[in-house]
């Protein structure tokens, strides 16, 4: 939110926590709706699936939009990161050409990538996701907060589980990947 002009850096993390709420909802309801309309059967892009009339074009186009003005609120935690971890200098025309190159990578990645979709996904939700989901979580509770032996053992179980969910889940998607159907 540094790059923002200053009077709005302090309303940043408000409208970022509520975009990324108004975003989850869309996605949850988009895949929920395509869960109950095919059931288990759910197509790995789903909207490709939809009978072609105006419904269909206007649910791509829809989603088209969502994706293309949300993209830049998913990809900021990932480029303040990477831009404070690898960029001494934060001038903000080098942090925004940064920023644009790692848009392009991302593209291009997703263009090679597009005829595994499913695998893509699979793979970030487990080498990104379980960590963030059960390891972080309890690697941070270990260090700001005192510690009995009950909240060891479960930190500790969930990060051994976290770990080795991480692996398991990869090595799956790794070994499935030939078998893409998206």
């Amino acid at each position: 939110h540094k790059a923002a002009r200053i009077d709005l850096q302090t309303r940043a993390p408000a409208l970022y926590v509520g975009t990324v709420a108004v975003i989850v909802v869309l996605y949850t309801a988009f895949a929920g709706a395509g869960y109950f309309v095919y059931g288990e059967h759910v197509p790995v892009i789903i909207i490709q699936a939809l009978p072609s009339g105006w419904f269909a074009v206007t649910a791509r186009l829809l989603y088209t939009f969502m994706v293309y003005f949300t993209f830049p609120f998913q990809l900021f935690p990932a480029s303040t990161i990477l831009m404070a971890r690898f960029m001494r200098d934060q001038q903000t025309a080098k942090v925004m050409v940064m920023r644009g190159l790692l848009v392009i990578l991302l593209g291009a990645a997703a263009i090679v990538l597009a005829g595994a979709l499913d695998h893509l996904t699979a793979l970030i939700g487990s080498i990104l996701g379980i960590p963030l989901c059960f390891v972080f979580p309890a690697l941070i509770h270990m260090n700001l907060m005192p510690q009995t032996l009950l909240t060891l053992v479960r930190n500790g179980f969930l990060i051994v589980m976290g770990v080795i969910t991480m692996i398991f889940t990869t090595v799956v998607t790794i070994r499935t990947w030939g078998q893409s159907q998206s």
